[in-house]
């Protein structure tokens, strides 16, 4: 599978990142609070399969 879009976090360098899983481990809500925590970061509908698992 080829990739448009590639969000690399490095824990240690942005250790703030680490609350992007105080939600759960869901792709909604892991995405949620990465713009939560760096606004200026967008995910772009459709670019992305963030839906909730069945």
């Amino acid at each position: 599978m080829h990739y448009s879009n590639v969000v690399e976090i490095n824990f240690v360098e942005s250790p703030g990142f680490k609350k992007i899983i105080e939600d759960g481990y869901s792709p909604v809500e892991i995405i949620r609070n990465i713009t939560r925590i760096s606004p200026e970061t967008v995910f772009v509908p459709g670019e992305l399969d963030a839906r909730e698992p069945s």
